[in-house]
């Protein structure tokens, strides 16, 4: 259960979805198992992120949020990292199944963000927020591309974009 509670599940069936929203907004489904595919690569990595992100906030959760898996001990900093980087590696082998050369690019493009924005950039002001708004703007335009869908989903991928900024913004000041 440990395992599982990590990804936060939720959060991973909202990346979901928008994957989903992002391919079929003004449009059909016209590429079943690449949108399958790509649903699973995206899940997959959004789940890396989290992990990810929880391996680095360790020193931070021992002490604002000793209920979550790491700082409670129910996983090993070890075996989180490593769990994150199957996770990604799985969201970048499911990617190449979608058989979409842009997919492929934006999952290895996506899995390195998330990582730099764990280890690096999550405390940093504007570059962090950035990345974090583009995460969530991308999922719509993954599943635009995979499946030919990409103009339909970009007003959508642009609002969201924007909104996570703000909301990024918001929680700063807060």
């Amino acid at each position: 259960m440990p395992f599982l509670k990590i990804l936060r599940p939720f959060n991973c069936l909202f990346v979901a979805i928008t994957v989903l929203f992002g391919a079929l907004i003004s449009n059909t489904v016209g590429h079943v198992v690449s949108l399958i595919f790509a649903v699973l690569s995206a899940t997959f990595i959004a789940a890396a992120g989290y992990v990810m992100n929880d391996f680095f906030d360790l020193p931070i959760d021992k002490i604002n949020r000793t209920h979550r898996m790491l700082p409670a001990g129910k996983i090993s900093p070890q075996s989180a990292y490593f769990y994150a980087v199957v996770l990604f590696m799985l969201g970048i082998l499911f990617s190449f199944l979608t058989q979409k050369f842009l997919c492929v690019g934006m999952a290895v493009f996506n899995s390195l963000a998330l990582f730099y924005y764990a280890k690096f950039f999550k405390m940093k002001f504007l570059i962090g927020n950035l990345i974090v708004a583009y995460a969530a703007g991308s999922t719509f335009i993954f599943g635009g591309i995979c499946n030919d869908n990409l103009i339909n989903c970009l007003q959508i991928s642009i609002y969201a974009f924007l909104f996570t900024l703000l909301r990024e913004f918001i929680k700063d000041a807060e």
